[in-house]
């Protein structure tokens, strides 16, 4: 609405009559019109200097003066309450201007104004004068009886000119708080409809007989003709309250969508409700642990920074007590609930309100909104309702923060446990895991203590694998289980307690030369059924240190650990038996090595030479000796001495003593010695290689040949190194000694560690296959990836034309293909009822192995074959989580029976196992991938709304994030007509290509859907084609690409009012999983563009409203002018002005034809100065000639010549005329004109200019 030229500063004078015989006096409040030097006119409140002095008037004139008097001031009132509209003011503006001007008319006598609002139960004082001064009375309660009510009720007037105090106690009145009792009083209804909304009272303190019958009569017709307007007025006020609160609460969606900073939304929040509710103070309160507690996260206003410090508790005062209740309420006077409290360090005060809403997150309480106000304007319940609005946007705000806390949380978590989880995949040492997740475990949580231990169930005791107390390292017996062990050691269940009562609720004890601790979290390690150990976190600090979200990680990485150690506890099996067959191994090369001799019949120093060898081999040492003993002749033969590939002969004869070898013969003990300085104390020979002065060994182990007990010889090796050797390798040596003489019995020896070989072997080729597919599926968090992973895996694995892996529907009864492969050629069966073996698993979930019969065993299970040929041998393994079968793994090998072995069936099992956790993972990110899905398509409606966005705009952004979450080539979202007609596409976009169509409603994919309400996905053009798709040749090419075909309805009130469906270029895109999250996804979209409708509509709505009431306002200028009796030029100069002012127009302009000299002349013109036109030039001729009215908005060039009129004056780009018509003639032009701006006008604005 323009504002240059508004009714509040400028109103239109009104020529004295010039009825004969009659003379009427000009009211106080009028103005005349005085024109500047610019041309323009501007209200000037001086009286004329050309006003006449009043005659007296003629007895039978009488009556006629009064009527035109009454309507002067009916006049006056409806100017005044329109002016205020005009000028925007609020509705108490309107009041004061309509009291005042009331005022005026009644001589300043005592006027008073209330309204009633029948939803709160109140009477308001907007307006009240007593003894010539304003005075203000507060809201009150409305009663049963009284003066006010009778009007209320009856809607009739009241007239006390007499006895007021009998009149008092007859209606049951009272006198008003702070007012004195009148002797006269005048009450008229203001009435709206069927309704009293109020009454305008007028009083006389001084003297009865106030009030005669004109006065009443002329106070009637002033509160008639104004109620209509204040009533318009109220209405306008309440429809810019529930603007500017939808703004309010827009802009707040706003700081929602576009910020997770709860403190930065919470400030805008509370600062929306303080300024629109007209609250001094404003605060938003949360809870604390254990939401008993309310802390203000903000405070604005008076006394902020007291209720910032201080605490609510729930069920006390009166914000306590609606926490609790979850209860929203205003209450106008806190001084007189019993509930209220005074918030330490504020005053108290009388007449304080107080309005309440708790933030509502389902019917959880998530914190309360308060607003005060001290004193003055009552809250109502339209307060009430807002603020309850507000509330439900910071109840969203506060979920959002929540729902991003616990999402980052979580990710931390998830980021906290691989890390751990590729530590420990690294390590295979028992105490190297226990030292990578401690020290991890001090990284992560806020623990001073940490305690990881071990437990023995047979002894009952609990001991100390790494205890590490405020960065020191601590080490202690094994110790019985105290109190909370001793629960864990029973019941095997994590324990968290927060604070130290809860602790010492279970008798917590202290372990000696140790802090107590304030808080802990307590959690088993588990195999199986087996407790392996406990860890323990303690902080000695504070309370409350921990959170559930602690326990949740900290039992996450107990189970990884226990896995590990496991893993870690198999590995060092495994090592062992390595061990054990590695001494084996080398036991069979020495008696190999010695059968060999025999078998070769070689000579004993040959055999000699071969034992020596073959040991310097498995012992990779420096100097390897071997020789022989003859106890009878104390002497040794046949010795083997070679240092680093160099032979040292050795002679026959005595054996050396003192000397090592001779401390082994003697004893018949083995020895070990760590450096030579130790070797030289018992005597040790030293030997020098040959080029050097010394022996330069360090490491001696020796051990005895043993046979029947008696030393037959000795073997050692040596190293450069010291303490190169340690027990494992004296254990090795000696059994390889004894081997030597006992070489029968270990041939025996040697066949059963190659049995034992081969099936290490065998394992490990297992674990290698196993390793391979938990790499792919480590890669892999879709669903169908994995399902391709894994088959493609198996394919490559084992001997099977036939690979199927299938998901069990139970809900539906029905086995979904998710993968199958005949004979290298993919299928995509539909999914089928369970039935045969696929119904057998789902009931029993046990693992069928065919390998011959296959005809008679399909039979027994009811068998048939969906696709492909019938198998010759087969495997069936189930695929579960927990007790439940959720799919099926199938191998068939169509060529031969027997085909799978029982390790092939073991592998199977294994990788079906694995398959289920990686599936369950998968299902979980898919959840969190769908959500997040959701959640940008509700907020791409969210952001068009709050920018303001067409529905155009918004269909745009919601076809482009489902062409972003699918990778669609081809994305459409379309609608029908309710005849089922035409089908709109409002986004159709085909690659980079935006092709919105409307076609004929008829055969196709998305009459399919929208027919049956149900979603369709069709996985190849040839399918679609069979069902009458109908086809949209691709961008640049000759025909439609599109191969897969995905299409979801949208539903409104439960009927398919259009479909939304993404496309692809390739064949069998898309899968179920796909198309449950297209059906989550629009039926999220239906409801969001549903709301983006409704916006849509009241924004139209809103704009009609805006449009008819500056409408209304230029018509009631023009009208209030036309009844103030303006000559020509002066009504011409005002239409004029109101016209470019209401459209802002650069160009203005009133023409009138003059017939007798054929001309158009301007007696309006603003923007440009014109002469007088002959008749047949310019638009404006066209226009009269016409009688049409003319609208150019763009191309006024090209309009013009189209037109054939020839151009005058200055080039406008957009152009509005309407023809003036007398008796269906057009006599003139009115025309408004943009020279800055296209498309300025609308064909509404021919409605104004008519």
């Amino acid at each position: 609405m323009a504002k240059k030229a508004s009714p509040v500063n400028k109103t239109i004078k009104k020529k004295p009559s010039k009825a004969k015989g009659v003379k009427i006096e000009k009211p106080s409040f009028k103005t005349t019109l005085r024109k500047h030097s610019n041309g323009k006119r501007k209200a000037d409140n001086k009286p004329s200097s050309k006003q006449r002095v009043p005659k007296t008037i003629k007895p039978k004139t009488i009556s006629l003066e009064q009527q035109l008097a009454q309507r002067n001031a009916e006049l006056a009132i409806i100017n005044s309450v329109q002016a205020a509209l005009a000028a925007e003011l609020n509705i108490q503006g309107i009041y004061e201007v309509v009291g005042e001007k009331i005022r005026d008319i009644f001589d300043k006598k005592d006027v008073g104004i209330r309204i009633c609002d029948p939803q709160t139960g109140m009477e308001h004082f907007p307006y009240t004068y007593e003894n010539g001064k304003r005075i203000q009375i507060d809201s009150q309660p409305l009663n049963d009886k009284g003066f006010s009510t009778h009007v209320y009720h009856t809607r009739q007037t009241l007239v006390v000119n007499k006895n007021i105090l009998e009149e008092v106690e007859k209606y049951g009145s009272y006198i008003l708080p702070g007012t004195a009792m009148p002797k006269s009083q005048l009450m008229v209804p203001l009435v709206a409809g069927d309704q009293a909304r109020g009454l305008i009272e007028i009083v006389d303190m001084d003297r009865e007989h106030a009030f005669n019958d004109s006065d009443v009569r002329l106070l009637q017709t002033l509160a008639n003709s104004m109620s209509a307007a204040l009533e318009n007025a109220r209405l306008f006020d309440e429809t810019n309250r529930d603007a500017r609160e939808s703004a309010a609460l827009n802009e707040v969606g706003r700081d929602i969508s576009s910020t997770l900073d709860l403190p930065a939304v919470m400030e805008r929040i509370a600062s929306h409700a303080r300024e629109l509710l007209k609250a001094e103070t404003s605060a938003i309160f949360l809870p604390e642990a254990g939401g008993t507690v309310f802390m203000a996260i903000v405070a604005q206003g008076v006394n902020a920074e007291e209720i910032k410090a201080d605490t609510i508790q729930a069920g006390e005062g009166i914000i306590g007590t609606l926490a609790q209740q979850a209860k929203a309420e205003f209450i106008n006077d806190t001084s007189k609930d019993p509930r209220a409290l005074l918030i330490p360090g504020t005053p108290a005060q009388s007449e304080e309100r107080l309005m309440v809403a708790p933030l509502l997150t389902g019917e959880k309480v998530s914190g309360v909104m308060a607003v005060w106000r001290a004193g003055g304007e009552a809250f109502v319940q339209a307060d009430l309702e807002f603020l309850e609005e507000l509330s439900l946007q910071a109840a969203i705000a506060i979920k959002n923060a929540s729902l991003f806390d616990e999402i980052e949380q979580r990710a931390a978590e998830l980021a906290i446990i691989n890390s751990v989880q590729e530590g420990l995949a690294s390590k295979l040492d028992f105490q190297v895991i226990i030292e990578l997740v401690g020290d991890k475990i001090r990284d992560i949580f806020d623990a001073q203590a940490i305690n990881i231990t071990q437990y023995d169930a047979d002894q009952d005791l609990f001991s100390s694998l790494y205890t590490m107390e405020r960065g020191v390292r601590h080490f202690y017996e094994p110790m019985a289980p105290g109190p909370i062990f001793r629960h864990i050691v029973e019941t095997r269940e994590s324990m968290l307690f927060k604070t130290i009562a809860e602790m010492n609720s279970v008798g917590a004890i202290t372990v000696p030369g140790t802090e107590s601790s304030k808080s802990g979290i307590y959690v088993p390690l588990v195999q199986g059924k087996e407790l392996m150990g406990v860890i323990a976190l303690e902080n000695v600090d504070r309370e409350n240190a921990f959170t559930e979200a602690d326990l949740r990680l900290l039992t996450t990485l107990a189970n990884s650990m226990s896995v590990a150690l496991e893993n870690a506890r198999l590995f060092d099996e495994t090592q062992r038996l390595l061990e054990e067959t590695e001494q084996r191994a080398a036991e069979l090369a020495i008696i190999n090595s010695v059968q060999e001799g025999l078998a070769r019949k070689l000579d004993l120093q040959e055999i000699v030479d071969l034992v020596g060898e073959k040991i310097g081999e498995i012992f990779a040492a420096d100097t390897v000796s071997v020789g022989m003993y003859d106890a009878e002749h104390d002497s040794v033969f046949n010795t083997y001495y070679v240092d680093r590939g160099q032979r040292i002969p050795i002679a026959e004869g005595p054996a050396p003593r003192p000397s090592l070898t001779a401390i082994v013969i003697d004893t018949h003990e083995p020895l070990l010695v760590g450096t030579s300085e130790e070797m030289m104390k018992l005597g040790a020979v030293r030997i020098s290689r040959e080029g050097e002065e010394k022996d330069r060994n360090e490491a001696y182990l020796g051990v005895p040949i043993l046979a029947n007990k008696r030393a037959i010889g000795a073997v050692s090796v040596q190293s450069y190194k010291q303490h190169a050797f340690d027990q494992s390798d004296l254990r090795l040596l000696q059994t390889l000694a004894n081997s030597m003489s006992v070489a029968l019995e270990n041939a025996r020896l040697f066949d059963e560690t190659q049995r034992l070989l081969k099936v290490t072997e065998e394992r490990n080729a297992e674990l290698a296959v196993i390793n391979s597919v938990q790499q792919a599926l480590a890669a892999e968090l879709d669903l169908q990836g994995i399902y391709d992973a894994v088959g493609d895996k198996i394919r490559d694995i084992f001997d099977a034309q036939t690979v199927i892996i299938g998901t069990l529907d139970h809900v539906k009864g029905k086995g979904i293909f998710n993968y199958f492969y005949e004979k290298k050629k993919r299928f995509y069966p539909d999914p089928v009822p369970f039935s045969g073996m696929m119904e057998y698993m789902a009931k029993n979930g046990e693992m069928v192995v065919i390998n011959e019969n296959m005809r008679e065993r399909n039979e027994e299970f009811n068998m048939v074959v969906p696709a492909g040929e019938m198998a010759k041998s087969g495997v069936w393994m189930p695929i579960k989580s927990g007790n439940l079968v959720k799919g099926v793994i199938t191998l068939q090998n169509i060529d031969h029976e027997n085909a799978f072995h029982p390790s092939d069936v073991r592998l199977l099992e294994t990788l079906a196992n694995s398959m289920s956790i990686a599936l369950e993972n998968a299902r979980l990110f898919d959840e969190t991938q769908q959500r997040n899905a959701e959640l940008a398509i509700i907020n791409s409606v969210q952001e068009g709304l709050a920018s303001k966005l067409d529905m155009q705009a918004i269909y745009d952004l919601l076809g482009d994030k489902l062409r972003e979450i699918f990778k669609a080539d081809t994305t459409f979202i379309a609608f029908h007509d309710e005849g089922k007609e035409k089908v709109s596409a409002v986004y159709y976009r085909d690659q980079d290509a935006k092709q919105p169509f409307t076609r004929p409603y008829g055969k196709g994919l998305y009459e399919l859907v929208v027919e049956s309400g149900k979603p369709l996905l069709i996985g190849t053009a040839e399918e679609s084609s069979k069902l009458g798709s109908f086809r949209v040749t691709s961008p640049g090419e000759t025909r439609d690409l599109n191969e897969t075909f995905m299409g979801v309805p949208i539903v409104k009130d439960g009927k398919a009012i259009g479909a939304a469906s993404v496309q692809s270029y390739k064949q069998h895109a898309y899968n179920q999983n796909d198309l449950r999250l297209l059906t989550t996804l629009t039926n999220a979209m239906s409801a969001a563009l549903e709301n983006a409708r409704l916006f849509d509509e009241t924004q139209r709505l809103l704009k009609e409203t805006e449009q008819r009431a500056a409408e209304l306002a230029i018509i009631n200028t023009i009208s209030t002018a036309l009844a103030g009796e303006l000559d020509l030029n002066a009504l011409i100069e005002l239409v004029g002005e109101q016209i470019r002012s209401a459209f802002k127009a650069d160009i203005a302009y009133v023409a009138l034809l003059d017939e007798e000299s054929n001309k158009i002349n301007f007696p309006y013109q603003y923007g440009e100065q014109l002469d007088s036109l002959q008749y047949g030039e310019g638009l404006t001729s066209k226009i009269i000639q016409s009688g049409q009215p003319l609208l150019i908005n763009q191309d006024n060039v090209k309009r013009r010549a189209e037109l054939g009129a020839t151009r005058v004056g200055i080039q406008a780009r957009s152009y509005r005329c309407m023809p003036i018509s007398v008796n269906g003639q057009a006599i003139g032009v009115i025309s408004v004109q943009s020279i800055e701006q296209e498309n300025m006008f609308t064909e509404d604005d021919q409605r104004l200019l008519g």
